[in-house]
């Protein structure tokens, strides 16, 4: 997902330095940067929202994966990388266009591999 990171605004006040001014200058962060210590925990919470309020549940076990009873669908999340499992074309579609609401998807096509296993 394109820029993910980047979508929460901070809940503190971070600055960061100018290290291109001439005097001591800096800058005060709105959002999560990459590289902040805040931005994985942001972007957490961004997504989460995203995806209960679009009827997916949390595993207990597995933080990591969402799930749908109603239509069977899968989401796993590695950092801001989603591998996605849906029961139809219709489902993955209606599921495009709602998170394309929030962010812009790279489609990378069917997986071959994800965190070191062969998809089959």
């Amino acid at each position: 997902m394109e820029g993910a990171f980047l979508n929460r605004p901070l809940q503190e006040e971070l600055y960061v330095k100018d290290q291109h001014a001439t005097r001591d200058k800096a800058w005060r962060l709105r959002k999560s940067l990459y590289g902040t210590k805040q931005a994985a925990h942001n972007w957490n919470q961004v997504i989460d929202n995203i995806l209960r309020g679009l009827g997916f549940e949390q595993c207990k076990n597995n933080p990591e994966l969402y799930f749908r009873i109603i239509d069977g669908s899968l989401i796993t999340i590695y950092v801001d990388d989603l591998l996605c499992a849906f029961r139809s074309h219709k489902i993955r579609t209606a599921w495009e266009l709602a998170i394309n609401q929030y962010f812009t998807l790279e489609e990378k096509g069917l997986p071959k591999r994800f965190l070191g296993m062969d998809i089959k």
